[in-house]
Parts: structure tokens; sequence; C-alpha cells
């Protein structure tokens, strides 16, 4: 099945790989909700600038919705908060894609 896809179309799915985690790592270290949108943001301009190559000569362009939630001290467990995450999601699809939304924003 993946006869046909060149080597280096797995090299750079491997980079993209590597950025997502490193833009994740960088999330986790972030504190403040400020720092999480900016780093959300800078992970999904990063994906965007990688281009693998795709059989025939064509380079596939990676764009990336994030919805962004906090937990709350009123939460009773994950669910609220991956449901938070959802609707900040659907709202970044929904404004276009490729975008970075808060779920305070979508809430207000």
């Amino acid at each position: 099945m993946t006869a046909n896809v060149p080597p280096i179309f797995f090299d750079e799915a491997r980079d993209l790989l590597e950025v997502f985690q490193r833009g994740l790592l960088d999330r986790a270290r972030d504190a403040e909700a400020i720092n999480a949108l900016v780093s959300d943001e800078r992970l999904r301009q990063r994906l965007t600038l990688i281009r693998p190559p795709f059989p025939g000569g064509e380079r596939l362009a990676i764009s990336a919705s994030i919805g962004l939630a906090h937990a709350g001290p009123d939460d009773q467990g994950i669910y609220a908060l991956l449901a938070r995450g959802d609707q900040a999601l659907y709202a970044a699809k929904a404004q276009g894609r490729n975008r970075v939304v808060d779920w305070s924003a979508v809430a207000s």
C-alpha cells in the first residue's frame, strides 16, 4: 500500500509530528490562558509551514483548527473540559477553519 508513496513523504510526516509534539509541550508549559492561546496559534502557524511532497510533484497544504478550553473549579471531570474544547473546535471550523478559538469567546 505504501509502495507508491515517496520516502520523503514519511520524513515530512515525521517532521509534522515532531512540530506538533513540540507545540503540545510548549502548550503544557504555559500557565496562563493568554499564553496558551498564543502557544496554540504558534503551533497552528508552524503546521502551515510544513508542505510534504505528494506523488506527482504537488505539495500538500496543512492547516489546523484548534479549540482551546480551560479547566474550571466547578468541573466534575474531564468530560466537561472536552465538551468545551469540542465547542471551541467547531466554532473555529465554522469561522473559516485554520484558526484557534478559545472557548471563552464562544461562551460569551
